[in-house]
């Protein structure tokens, strides 16, 4: 489908304060198409918060009991304990974190502390009956149960749980509709009942402020020093989380000061797997929000869309960078496996998905059965580029035969959970299980359904907006106005980090096209773009077509580009890229 470009309304008053307090014009400008109004009170304690500004455990829901359970487990040495946490970045950043909490700040032997990591494929989302399974052969009861990113929609396990002999805190920021009764604490912001601030943290970052909770409770036990470290050095794991599970950096100020915290700690190199992981990117000058994005968080999601998360731990957790750079290759090699099944199961993807919405459908909803559901969540994220609305990625669920199991991604304005709440409601066996938060979830449902999900689905989304003929959009920043340079770029980089809702600016432009060579895979296309001055500018377009396909650009043609700019670090130089996102030929 074409797609549609859309300038971002530049709201005046947070532009006039941006203007007011020292920003550039282009930074006023970017601003304004980004930020709440309430940012206007103090815009650059807003845009570059500190740690200081960082909300407090407090006000989170359960927190004091859950610290105070995990410190009885710490002091005592008789007791074991399980994290078990879901397979994403998240979840393994956040199983990272509270490990590393117990273990190198609090003390306790690593024997006593086990850790389950769901397996994708196998297991699906949450604290499944399978993954309760394994876990009970692995670590028989009694223990103390503590989830990270995942257990709030998991109440019926936890009581099998209970049964058994196991006590269980959640920890999770997903949507609950109630707290799961048979959990001792349900730690989430999500929670209608929730005191605390802002919502939209992640999971890791949730299990990083329990473990704040539990160091405080420990210095008043007497157990720690009051000077005792605190735990600020590990926000540079949580900061990958925040940036992989794209959750809000517009509004939330938690987020903006971890993930720049974060980043200074990871640029300096202070763990191994950053080491590594800039070396499995070829990375010269700072890492940045999108490499985390982009680069380093797509591996390590490979790892558990491909197979076992474990190694996710592992790598967060290296001891040298010798160990990190073997984990960090495996990472890497597994990620090149999931492009190639992504690259088939798209191309199915995209026949079914475009048959629906030319039937002008609200959402998208594809079963693959030869799919994998590893990569149901990266298909639909394309499929929502390619057609402008919310879909859905359906494949058989492993080791169950007859059963779906499904990834969703949104758009904005079209909350995931309010529409898979909806259908449900409407058609309460269309589905057995869901979970997520607005913009991304997961689903499982009976093959016999599929119809029936797919038309609940669909009506609900429409009820939420018509999309029936939507087409992709694409958000522009309107015409740079200037060269692309080391200036503007500074002006850019002073502002982020970037990501879900504070996008990287991006502008258009009308450029010759010079050279034009397939790079990477054949799909990614380099180009030498020549603006009206007659200076060359080296640009790299990623996914511009398919391998066997003609360049849909040729030298000599006039186009116009939605574009962003890259610094690109190499032997000590910095250079400005343009990175196109979309063209058109000029006639």
């Amino acid at each position: 489908m074409k797609p549609v470009m859309k300038r971002r309304a530049v709201n005046s008053a947070i532009r006039e304060a941006a203007l007011a307090a020292g920003y550039s014009e282009l930074q006023a400008n970017i601003l304004g198409a980004r930020l709440p109004e309430s940012a206007a009170v103090d815009i650059r304690a807003h845009v570059s918060p500190t740690l200081r500004m960082l909300d407090a455990p407090d006000r989170l829901p359960d927190i004091a009991i859950a610290a105070e359970r995990i410190a009885d487990f710490v002091m005592d040495e008789s007791q074991r304990a399980i994290i078990i946490s879901d397979h994403d970045v998240d979840g393994i950043s956040g199983h990272s974190v509270l490990r590393t909490a117990l273990i190198e700040y609090f003390g306790v032997n690593h024997h006593r502390l086990g850790g389950v990591l769901s397996h994708k494929r196998r297991e699906g989302f949450g604290v499944s009956d399978a993954l309760l399974e394994r876990m009970i052969q692995q670590y028989p009861p009694p223990a103390l149960c503590i989830t990270v990113d995942q257990g709030s929609q998991d109440n019926e396990r936890f009581k099998k749980m209970q049964a058994l002999g196991y006590v269980t805190i959640c920890t999770d920021h997903h949507h609950v509709d109630e707290p799961p009764s048979a959990a001792i604490a349900c730690v989430n912001p999500s929670r209608h009942d929730s005191e605390f601030a802002d919502a939209s943290i992640c999971g890791a970052h949730v299990a990083w402020l329990v473990a704040c909770a539990v160091r405080r409770v420990l210095i008043k036990r007497g157990v720690l020093a009051g000077d005792s470290p605190n735990l600020a050095p590990l926000l540079d794991i949580v900061s990958s989380a925040v940036v992989a599970d794209a959750v809000n950096v517009a509004a939330s100020k938690n987020n903006r000061a971890v993930i720049n915290y974060g980043l200074t700690r990871m640029n300096a190199n202070a763990r191994p797997v950053w080491v590594a992981m800039r070396n499995i990117l070829h990375k010269e000058g700072p890492l940045t929000a999108q490499d985390l994005g982009m680069g380093i968080g797509p591996r390590i999601n490979a790892l558990s869309r491909m197979g076992d998360a474990l190694p996710g731990v592992q790598l967060m957790r290296a001891p040298d960078v010798q160990k990190a750079m073997e984990l960090a290759a495996f990472a890497d090699s597994e990620n090149q496996q999931r492009k190639q099944i992504e690259s088939q199961m798209l191309d199915q993807a995209v026949v079914i998905a475009r048959g629906q919405a030319e039937a002008g459908r609200h959402a998208t909803c594809v079963y693959l059965a030869d799919g994998t559901s590893g990569v149901g969540g990266i298909v639909a994220s394309r499929l929502v580029d390619a057609f402008g609305r919310p879909s859905v990625c359906l494949s058989p669920k492993f080791g169950q035969p007859g059963m779906l199991t499904g990834s969703l991604r949104s758009i904005p304005g079209i909350n995931i959970i309010q529409a898979l709440t909806a259908a449900k409601e409407a058609d309460s066996e269309c589905c057995l299980f869901f979970g997520g938060h607005k913009a991304a979830g997961g689903v499982s449902l009976l093959e016999e359904h599929l119809e029936r999900f797919n038309d609940a689905f669909n009506a609900a989304v429409g009820t939420q907006r018509d999309l029936s003929k939507a087409t992709p959009i694409y958000f522009s920043d309107g015409p740079l106005n200037q060269t692309p340079s080391e200036q503007v770029m500074d002006e850019i980089e002073a502002l982020a980090p970037y990501g879900r809702e504070f996008e990287l600016p991006q502008f258009e432009g009308e450029f010759a096209v010079g050279n034009v060579r397939a790079v990477g895979d054949g799909t990614h296309l380099k180009l030498s773009l020549i603006d009206a001055t007659g200076q060359a500018h080296d640009a790299i377009w990623f996914r511009a077509k398919k391998v066997d396909d003609p360049d849909p650009v040729m030298p000599g043609n006039w186009v116009r580009a939605l574009y962003s700019l890259s610094a690109n670090h190499f032997r000590g130089t910095r250079r400005i890229d343009i990175q196109i996102k979309h063209v058109s030929l000029n006639s």
